[in-house]
């Protein structure tokens, strides 16, 4: 199936804004298409264009496209579970089309919707990789100062007002992990109203009532007990130790470049803290280049580049700050889970 112009010039927009050009060209090499250029315009005019025109490329190819450059990184991920059993009764594709049907949604299954910036949040994509995938598009506003003045006995400040299009998606697999992964705001670290609106949004779909929250608690504390095996996998820049009375005992390093490794007498004080029923509360970690698969195709290692990832907020919550690739984000999940 072909795009339209106005949906061809959207996914241009789009890309430019959540990926590289050397991701949208390694997609091309995969698919045997030219993909050499220096420029987005070079990229979309001579290759992208001209696949489209000669249908080596379909629209199916830029929402995968989109896929994967908007659904990964610069997120806050809240993590729940349910029984296997459970979750292949909710991934059922009978039922979720009956649902969607009820709601009038079907469409998004057979083609899902390719938007920007809608006036209210909107259901875009649901579809099964193994697991279930349901993504809902909305635009944020923001005022952002930008400078203030005295007028006679008033002091006006002015604000900029920005739009900003925000990704969510709610993805549960059939091992019974639900994924909830809301888009980063600029401003705040509390984002306990953006996960009640997305589960009464979709409540259609998945019930909150089927779900426990995973608190990933014993990652936390695992990583930083295991992190003399882990130098080549990890980087820490800060982490904060808590115990049962709240007494809490913080570490840093002077930038985020150097590692918490660097410096014993942190390490051991923090070590000896935790001797004494403490557990790791709150981490800044980097799990470094190369750490999980070293290849001489930067594309091929694990991660392909080093992922910032904050271990903190809810006892199931932790952030990814950067936009990364499909492998490096379901690489750090993977080590979430299995430190968990």
């Amino acid at each position: 199936m072909k795009p339209d112009t106005g949906e061809r010039e959207l996914v241009f927009k789009l890309l430019q804004e959540n990926s590289t050009l050397g991701q949208v060209a390694q997609y091309l090499k995969r698919k045997g298409l030219h993909y050499s250029a220096g420029s987005w315009d070079e990229l979309f005019g001579k290759r992208v264009s001209r696949a489209l025109e000669e249908k080596d490329l379909t629209r199916e190819d830029l929402v995968e496209l989109i896929r994967l450059s908007e659904e990964y990184g610069t997120q806050h991920v809240f993590l729940y579970l349910t029984t296997p059993r459970r979750a292949a009764q909710l991934i059922d594709k009978n039922r979720i089309g009956s649902a969607l049907e009820k709601m009038g949604f079907s469409s998004v299954v057979s083609r899902p919707r390719i938007l920007d910036q809608p006036s209210s949040p909107s259901l875009t994509d649901v579809r099964w990789e193994e697991s279930l995938v349901a993504k809902v598009v909305e635009k944020r506003t923001y005022q952002r100062f930008v400078d203030q003045r005295v007028e006679g006995d008033f002091l006006v400040r002015r604000y900029r007002e920005l739009t900003v299009r925000a990704v969510n998606l709610f993805k549960l697999h059939d091992d019974g992990l639900l994924e909830l992964r809301i888009y980063s705001h600029e401003n705040s670290s509390d984002y306990r109203n953006d996960v009640s609106k997305m589960w009464s949004f979709l409540s259609f779909l998945f019930s909150p009532g089927d779900f426990n929250e995973l608190p990933i608690g014993k990652a936390k504390t695992n990583l930083w007990k295991k992190r003399n095996s882990l130098k080549s996998v990890i980087r820490y820049s800060d982490s904060t130790l808590r115990n049962a009375l709240g007494t809490a005992l913080s570490a840093s390093t002077g930038s985020e470049q150097q590692s918490l490794f660097d410096d014993l007498g942190a390490s051991n004080s923090l070590d000896e803290f935790l001797k004494h029923k403490a557990y790791c509360d709150t981490s800044n970690i980097w799990w470094l280049k190369g750490g999980g698969k070293q290849a001489e195709n930067e594309f091929d290692m694990l991660p392909s580049r080093d992922v910032h990832v904050l271990l903190k907020g809810a006892l199931n919550e932790f952030a990814v700050t950067a936009k990364c690739s499909k492998q490096d984000y379901e690489y750090v999940l993977t080590q979430l889970r299995k430190y968990n």
